[in-house]
């Protein structure tokens, strides 16, 4: 049985159901993510891409910056999400 670098890879988050258990989230709350805060994830395929993987190095950034936004702004989230990087 042959392995891919996919499954070997220790740093990489395959698929949503991953990259949320790694965040402590549900599939639709870190799809939101990316959409409204930028959460880094990658996809590969054609537009939009199917495939879609993350790295937590990259996700401990993101984390790290977005909680340093809403405390130095102010602003809190609503039940634990990143706030609006707008307001």
């Amino acid at each position: 049985m042959s392995t891919t670098s996919l499954e070997t890879e220790p740093g990489r988050l395959n698929g949503w159901k991953e990259i949320a258990l790694h965040l402590g989230k549900g599939t639709r709350t870190v799809q939101r993510w990316e959409k409204l805060y930028g959460l880094p994830v990658h996809r590969i395929g054609r537009e939009g891409g199917e495939i879609v993987f993350a790295f937590r190095d990259e996700i401990v950034r993101w984390t790290a910056a977005t909680e340093g936004q809403s405390k130095g702004n102010g602003a809190e989230a609503p039940d634990g999400e990143p706030p609006d990087a707008e307001e």
